[in-house]
């Protein structure tokens, strides 16, 4: 971490090593800065997004998966090792694993779109206000913990009735419980022996099933099949309490008791007696118990409805009110519209709880005003991110839209997508959406998370490679535009893109003196970084021509002549004559076929040579030529090239027609060419840009090693 005068941290420093194939780096990040760390393929960027991940969260699977392999299955192992810059203690990684891990869920596009969108400091200061106005009911629930026992039993009692809307459900656990009679308190004859078991209803229904699993195996046998002792006497009975219990039926029944003990204080006297009649008998329930306790069943779901209202009573029960007075009239409870309940011990509980709302009416005015400032911030805020969000898919071309919607009653808000041609929104989007268009989501999503966590730095693993320019540029624009994006934000940005280098510097204004830019490059694991400034990106005609100009040897100066003429001039007598050169034939010739070619006549090479002169005062073709066609002194230059793109270069001259396989030479074709370069580029003179394993290749053919001595 390196200070200014002041004490401000103008640089961080994370230093690498021994992870995957960096045995050694050091990546500087300016804070409050986005940090481009363009790299080709194979340079290590996604190490240096694991490595950071790994070491900062102490992931211990992480950090073995860091190992490099020529380490693995070794006994002097290196172990990873990353050196964090301790302002860094919470981070924001955008990766495969963050898409999969937090996007697209069937039913929203964002884990926690509540969290990362609607919540905030003015919404919680909002949501403590309502709460305190309504606090002497919330309290009434905390302190008289009967109140959720008896929502439970309301619960389990309606629960056992049935779905059925019209009267007690033939599968439901209360008819099943009473359809054969109470055998609990009315133990068959010759059962009695076991009644300390079957009264107690802890234990009976595991007793039952204990006992019904060894009465399968005395029916042959007078021995007890747990102790061996003689069951003469008692095996008539064993086998009876098979024949009259079934042991799911006494499960259902054992509940079905025990919710009307639980029920018992708030019934009416007539209902108590009634249920307890009903409850107790031998012979089964009739049709008229039946309508009874479904009758019990409709009383005990709109009282239970009522206090899970109360309980529950908040911001999102009310917001739909307009008038919150009449709201909170409502909610009390008149005992005389649940006459099954009417008991004094219920009158109590009712009592209590409307005190407490007839406290909370005194304070209508207040609630109801909090209330309506919640509203509009949550639609204002809404409104914000809906704009913000469908503006970017309109200009970057995505013919989609996105809204929040609320579940009933809840906090839980839900991202919706919807095409443009259709007015349903789309569940399952992975099924429907491109690869491009859910990069596109997750980037934007992310941005907006990142805010919310305030990680103390963001990284972006090669984020918009997927993207056409168009697309790249109104992603970067969207990410980076304003005070609530990631600008300003200490952000690591790793591509092998350069168009997204160009953007960033060149292209979007807002991002005037918010860019660091490095190139990276690793040769045999040393990773090395250097700057890329405004003016590094520069037209391929501009580096040709400094590069012509430098102090080097005539070969390579010539070969970005040749370069630049197939740009500016091609088919020219002087690009013709320097094709003629490096082919290496030894009197200059224009190509008239595939296979023919014609010599050039002297008029010919005059104006070639001075055409040629203009660039490289010195030119002489023989004196070229015997350099390109003596070995020793190809070698030479290669060597003491400055640069690796400068060897590439010359082993292409060297060997004209490569003995490499296709992918290589493809490569060094296109490098000798300038059919696939783009119109702005880094001078390959200072930029490392050339694959290792391509120049390791060319060091082969070449030297007959992989690595040389140079001069750099």
């Amino acid at each position: 971490m390196l200070e200014n005068k002041e004490g401000t941290v103008i640089r961080m420093l994370l230093k690498i090593k021994n992870c995957n194939n960096i045995d050694s780096a050091e990546i500087k990040i300016e804070p409050e800065k986005l940090n481009i760390k363009y790299a080709i393929n194979g340079t290590g960027k996604s190490t240096i997004v694991k490595a950071i991940t790994a070491f900062c969260y102490d992931d211990a699977q992480k950090k073995a998966e860091l190992v490099p392999f020529k380490y693995r299955d070794k006994s002097d192992v290196q172990l990873p090792e990353v050196d964090v810059a301790e302002d860094i203690k919470k981070i924001a990684v955008f990766n495969d694993e963050y898409i999969s891990n937090y996007l697209f869920q069937s039913d929203d596009l964002l884990k926690g779109t509540f969290n990362v969108f609607i919540k905030s400091p003015d919404y919680d200061r909002h949501v403590k206000e309502i709460e305190l106005l309504l606090r002497e009911v919330h309290e009434t629930f905390q302190k008289h913990n009967e109140l959720d026992e008896l929502i439970e039993a309301f619960t389990s009692f309606i629960k056992g009735c049935g779905k059925s809307n019209s009267n007690l459900a033939k599968g439901s656990p209360l008819v099943k419980a009473f359809s054969k009679g109470n055998k609990l308190d009315n133990i068959p004859e010759g059962l009695e022996i076991y009644e300390q078991y079957l009264r107690n209803g802890e234990i009976v229904v595991p007793w039952l099933s204990w006992q019904m699993a060894g009465s399968s195996y005395v029916n042959d046998t007078d021995k007890c099949p747990f102790c061996t002792a003689s069951i003469q006497n008692t095996k008539k009975a064993i086998l009876q309490v098979k024949e009259e219990y079934a042991t799911k039926d006494v499960e259902h029944l054992n509940n079905m008791l025990q919710v009307f003990a639980k029920l018992k204080q708030y019934f009416s006297e007539e209902t108590r007696c009634r249920v307890d009649e009903i409850s107790k008998n031998i012979s089964g329930m009739s049709e008229d118990d039946k309508k009874y306790l479904f009758n019990i069943k409709g009383n005990a779901t709109s009282l239970l409805e009522r206090l899970r209202d109360l309980k529950n009573i908040g911001f999102f029960t009310l917001k739909k009110e307009n008038k919150i007075k009449d709201a909170l009239t409502k909610y009390k409870i008149e005992l005389g519209e649940f006459p099954h309940f009417n008991s004094k011990v219920t009158s109590e509980k009712i009592d209590i709880i409307n005190s407490a709302l007839n406290v909370v009416m005194e304070k209508v005015a207040d609630l109801g005003k909090e209330i309506s400032q919640q509203k509009k911030l949550i639609s204002q805020t809404v409104s914000k991110y809906n704009r913000e969000i469908n503006n970017f898919l309109q200009c970057a071309g995505y013919d989609y839209t996105v809204s929040f919607e609320n579940e009933e009653n809840t906090e839980n808000y839900h991202l919706k997508i919807k095409h443009n041609q259709c007015d349903s929104s789309i569940d399952q989007v992975n099924n429907y959406l491109s690869y491009g268009e859910k990069n596109a989501f997750a980037l934007v999503l992310f941005m907006y998370s990142a805010l919310k966590e305030e990680p103390d730095l963001i990284v972006l693993d090669d984020p918009i490679s997927s993207f056409d320019g168009n697309k790249k540029f109104a992603i970067l624009d969207m990410l980076f535009k304003n005070k609530e994006s990631l600008r300003g934000k200490t952000v690591i940005l790793l591509t092998h893109e350069f168009s997204t280098v160009i953007d960033s510097l060149k292209n979007i204004p807002r991002l005037t003196g918010f860019v660091k830019a490095e190139f990276l490059s690793n040769k045999k694991g040393l990773l090395k970084e250097v700057e890329v400034k405004e003016e590094s990106i520069q037209s391929f005609v501009k580096i040709a021509k400094d590069n012509i100009g430098s102090q080097q040897d005539n070969i390579n100066k010539l070969i970005y002549l040749r370069r630049l003429l197939e740009l500016i001039n091609p088919g020219s007598i002087a690009y013709e004559m320097l094709s003629s050169l490096f082919h290496k034939r030894e009197q200059p010739s224009k190509k008239i076929s595939q296979t023919e070619f014609e010599p050039l006549d002297d008029d010919d090479i005059n104006d070639a040579t001075l055409e040629i002169r203009k660039y490289i005062p010195d030119f002489d073709y023989s004196t070229e030529y015997e350099k390109i066609t003596d070995d020793e002194v190809m070698k030479q230059l290669y060597i003491h090239a400055g640069s690796d793109y400068e060897r590439l270069q010359l082993y292409r001259v060297k060997f004209n027609e490569n003995k490499f396989n296709s992918v290589i030479r493809k490569y060094i074709n296109e490098t000798f060419h300038v059919e696939n370069d783009y119109l702005f580029q880094l001078n390959p003179c200072e930029y490392d840009t050339v694959p290792y394993f391509v120049i390791s290749e060319c060091n082969r053919e070449m030297l007959g090693v992989d690595g040389i001595e140079t001069e750099e």
